[in-house]
């Protein structure tokens, strides 16, 4: 028994050697990790410090090196100075004394005095066959820049701007000859030359160059050498100069307003009072790049949103980020050599969070400026932090630099234009002696970073710029966010908003709260996960769904409230928060993005896709079926028509009694157009607003959905779902955060575009409370809409044609799928819902 007790002491020792042995060997390992760890930190950190004080030092010994070189120069040419003459005094102290002395030495020192006088001159005539030379060749320079007849082609202001280097090289052939040939770029045959968007710039260069205050010419054309369309060889054209510039231009003195005549034809939708009014709030560098992108925005037809987004993104990249930290575009080689700080800075941030610090402090004297100048105060972890997100998108892919048709060339040809425009305003620019400060481009745009970035941006629409196209982003300021909204335009016109009429001039106030009192339905973050990729926002794929959101929340405020009803702050309506809860981002909510989403998978609409305006009202009508307290039915006017007899079957639920009648919410899908608006609809599309119970459109421009709501003259009122906002619940409105949540369904100025700007794909939507209201609807519909257009948007029809065979009873029917109501339907007739999706 004791020899069995020793020999488990003894074990259990062992053990406890070995556990105390493991121990320390864990902890040794875990030292050596964590000290490795630490080294390795320390050495990335150590190594970029030793990189910038290498960098200073080399700096600091090439100005030293400088400064000695030009210190020995100065003191070799004053020592040389100091030493001829002392030897010219101690020559003629010498001369003197010798004068004294035998007339041997005086006959020595004569021959001595020829020698040296005969070097003098010889010396003095290689001189003068140098200065000859120098004129010589002046003379030869200044005539290459007379003609025969010994008159200048050059005038010497002109040469004065093209010696500096001021000047491309067009500009000589332009004064001289004439003529301007068109620089090469890639782009896209079957467009118009990329150049021609710079057109008027360049006739207005020219026009300028030839009427010089005091100097004008009789040329009134010159020749442009370009490329037909879709060919690639060159032709040639004369371009005329019909007019006179509006200010004289002297060109030791130009008038800045002569750059901005480029901006006053051929721009009917530009203000631009407004934009060289907000035009100074930016930083000197960027007014002349800005005003290059607004000239190309409105100029040209082959961009959108995704191209300004692009070069706003390369703008950040080039501008901010490369200033503060190393450029470094591959994302492997980033990770190595900051992976370590961005770990940390996003471990500290998250640590903050958790305390309940969710916002970073600003120092009073920045904060105060204005955002585009906060730019330069930005610290170096934020640029870390956002080039580790923005890497992981944009970066060039190695495909593209090994093959290079890989790229798309529309997508070329809209940057190629762009840079046409920033070369010509650049040479304007200098013709005026530099109103605008010279942009540094390489500080700006990266040609083949911004179509890359356009590619990954035609994908998503809004991911990353909120804080550059917001009313305090940098766009903001150019739009002068801090001034008078330009909402509605300050005329003597009528406007009308969903069936009611206003004065532009006298009822503002009443037009801003009609608009605010709709639902504003936008982009959404951190809501549930939804579908199967789990999403938690909407940015970039549910802009149409919203709006879809909009016009049926439009619909049941004016069935439950009344059309004349109005939001404000205090509002706690029993009956409006019914209808707010109904659109929050939750599975438990009627119309959520949730429930719409999913709902598109039955039209094959996959979670995070696009729909299009089709799509979008027939998921709807699925959906108000499950919600009884909106006792609300939808049709969907399929193929352009409106039968009569399948929406009366559809919301008289007893056919002998009127008094059944379930209010209607009729949706018209259309297509008014390939690629653009047909024009000849535009009168009956401004009919539609005037209706009683209009509930406005759901449409848009392309890739980019919208809610029109009214309009004045020929410009479109809309509510804009792209602004993306936190998620939450406004829930009874009885703490401070559901009163703030509230606010954020309600927009207080409405966005207007051209008619002619519109998708060619819309959806009318009209709301029939009673059978009565239906009837006169019917009536407006034939005797104010569909004639005033020499088309009509569409046919009303009493009973279905007997060529197709009506299957709206089926098509209630929750229980069918599309893909069945599709084999009931003729496939010929039925359209897709591919008819109805933007073109991109």
């Amino acid at each position: 028994m004791q020899r069995e007790g020793l020999e488990s002491e003894s074990a259990e020792e062992c053990e406890k050697e070995t556990s105390d042995e493991e121990q320390e060997a864990i902890e040794k390992e875990t030292s050596y990790e964590e000290q490795e760890a630490i080294e390795e930190e320390t050495s990335y950190e150590e190594q970029e410090a030793i990189e910038e004080e290498t960098l200073d030092e080399e700096q600091e010994a090439i100005e030293e090196e400088t400064l000695d070189e030009e210190q020995e120069a100065i003191e070799e040419e004053t020592s040389d100075e100091e030493q001829e003459a002392t030897e010219e005094e101690t020559s003629d102290e010498e001369q003197e004394a010798t004068e004294e002395e035998t007339s041997k030495e005086e006959q020595g020192d004569d021959t001595d005095d020829l020698e040296s006088k005969e070097d003098e001159e010889n010396s003095s005539n290689a001189d003068d066959d140098s200065v000859n030379s120098d004129r010589r060749r002046s003379e030869e320079e200044m005539v290459a820049v007379e003609n025969d007849n010994g008159e200048k082609i050059f005038p010497d202001w002109f040469l004065r701007k093209l010696h500096p280097g001021h000047f491309p090289r067009f500009m000589v052939d332009l004064m001289s000859l004439q003529k301007y040939i068109n620089n090469p770029q890639i782009e896209h045959f079957h467009f118009n030359d990329c150049n021609e968007i710079a057109l008027p710039i360049l006739q207005h260069i020219f026009m300028l160059l030839n009427h010089v205050k005091g100097h004008e010419t009789n040329n009134d054309s010159f020749t442009y050498l370009t490329r037909a369309t879709r060919i690639s060889n060159i032709c040639f054209q004369e371009i005329d100069i019909k007019k006179n510039p509006i200010y004289s231009f002297d060109p030791s003195q130009p008038n800045p307003l002569l750059f901005r005549s480029v901006f006053e034809n051929g721009l009917p939708n530009l203000k631009r009072d407004a934009l060289f009014s907000d035009i100074k709030l930016l930083p000197a560098d960027l007014k002349l790049y800005f005003l290059a992108i607004v000239y190309w925005l409105n100029r040209s037809s082959h961009v959108d949103l995704n191209h300004l987004h692009a070069l706003i993104i390369c703008l950040v990249v080039l501008r901010t980020v490369d200033m503060k930290i190393p450029p470094v575009r591959n994302i492997r080689l980033f990770h190595k050599r900051f992976g370590n700080l961005i770990k940390k800075e996003r471990l500290h941030r998250n640590k903050l969070l958790a305390d309940g610090v969710t916002e970073r402090g600003m120092k009073k004297e920045v904060k105060a400026l204005s955002i585009p100048e906060r730019m330069a105060y930005i610290p170096k972890s934020d640029c870390y932090l956002v080039q580790d997100e923005l890497l992981q998108h944009f970066y060039i892919p190695e495909i593209f630099k090994k093959k290079y048709d890989a790229y798309s060339s529309v997508v070329l040809h809209a940057f190629a234009e762009f840079q046409s425009v920033v070369f010509q305003l650049h040479t304007l620019n200098a013709l005026l002696d530099f109103p605008y400060l010279a942009p540094k481009m390489g500080q700006l745009y990266c040609g083949l970073k911004s179509r890359q970035d356009f590619l990954e941006l035609y994908y998503r629409m809004d991911s990353v710029f909120e804080a550059y196209l917001g009313p305090d982003g940098m766009l903001g300021a150019v739009a002068g966010s801090g001034s008078e909204p330009d909402d509605i335009p300050k005329v003597n016109s009528k406007v009308w908003v969903l069936g009611k009429q206003y004065n532009a001039l006298q009822e503002l106030d009443l037009i801003r709260r009609d608009i605010r009192s709709r639902l504003w339905c936008t982009y959404r973050r951190g809501f549930v996960p939804l579908g199967e990729p789990q999403l938690t926002t909407d940015k970039g794929w549910g802009c149409m769904l919203r709006c879809g959101q909009m016009v049926l929340a439009q619909a049941l405020i004016d069935l439950h409230l009344g059309r004349d009803w109005f939001w404000s702050t205090e509002c706690r309506d029993s009956t409006y928060l019914k209808i707010v809860n109904r659109f929050e981002d939750s599975r438990k909510s009627y119309f959520s993005i949730h429930q719409i989403a999913l709902m598109g998978d039955s039209e094959d609409k996959k979670v995070g896709q696009w729909f299009g305006p089709n799509t979008v009202s027939q998921v709807l009508k699925k959906l108000v079926r499950y919600d009884d307290w909106c006792s609300l039915v939808i049709h969907v006017a399929m193929d352009n028509v409106i039968v009569i007899d399948d929406i009366i079957a559809l919301c008289l639920e007893k056919p002998q009694n009127e008094e059944s009648w379930k209010p209607l919410l009729l949706m018209i899908p259309l297509r008014l157009g390939l690629s653009d608006i047909n024009p000849i609809y535009i009168p009956a599309l401004k009919k539609c607003f005037e209706l009683v119970g209009n509930c406005g459109m759901i449409g848009g421009r392309p890739n980019q959905a919208l809610y029109f709501v009214g309009y004045i003259d020929d410009e479109v009122l809309y509510l804009d779902p792209h602004t993306t906002q936190r998620s939450g619940t406004v829930g009874q409105k009885t703490s401070a955060d559901e009163i703030d949540f509230d606010e954020t369904f309600h927009q207080k100025y409405a966005g207007r575009i051209n008619f002619a700007q519109m998708d060619p794909s819309l959806a009318l939507c009209f709301l029939c409370k009673s059978r009565v209201a239906f009837d006169i609807l019917l009536d407006k519909l034939k005797t104010e809409v569909l004639s005033a257009s020499p088309q009509p948007l569409f046919e009303i029809m009493q009973k279905p044609s007997s060529e197709w065979k009506s299957t709206v009873a089926d098509f209630e029917n929750v229980n069918h799928t599309p893909r069945e109501l599709r084999r009931a339907c003729c496939d010929d007739l039925l359209d897709s819902d591919e008819d109805f999706e933007f073109i991109s």
